[in-house]
């Protein structure tokens, strides 16, 4: 996978970018060491060329819980603004999320913030999405 994400991965599609972070991240999680860091970077660089809006609410759910887990996200230029991007459109498209996935996004999400307007984010999507199930 990762020869295919270093020869190909500038080219990827929304999918398979969302695809090979949340593959990288799940790795991660059952690795517990950091591998390939700069292959995170190419993803994470090619994933921000997407608007935020245009990702379903499972893949939003997605890139959230890999930049939640993958630490070499926490300093990548882009990645907390493109977060915080999903959280707006979240909060907008609440009624899209099951559940799981709601719960999903919003622990991810409390883990990236680093503001108390985030923190507020946060809250309003809560707020929208237990208001509407």
């Amino acid at each position: 996978m990762w020869k295919l994400i270093e020869q190909y991965g500038h080219s990827f599609s929304k999918k398979h970018v969302v695809a090979a972070l949340y593959q990288q991240a799940l790795f991660r999680e059952d690795e517990r060491r950091t591998t390939h860091a700069s292959l995170t970077n190419v993803l994470v660089d090619r994933l921000v060329l997407f608007p935020a809006k245009d990702l379903t609410a499972g893949e939003a759910a997605h890139v959230l819980w890999a930049f939640a887990i993958l630490e070499e996200v926490r300093s990548h230029e882009h990645a907390h603004r493109f977060a915080m991007e999903l959280a707006q459109e979240a909060a907008k498209r609440h009624y899209e999320f099951s559940p799981n996935l709601m719960a999903s996004f919003v622990t991810s999400l409390t883990r990236l913030i680093r503001s108390s307007e985030e923190d507020d984010l946060v809250g309003t999507i809560a707020r929208n999405f237990f208001g509407y199930a």
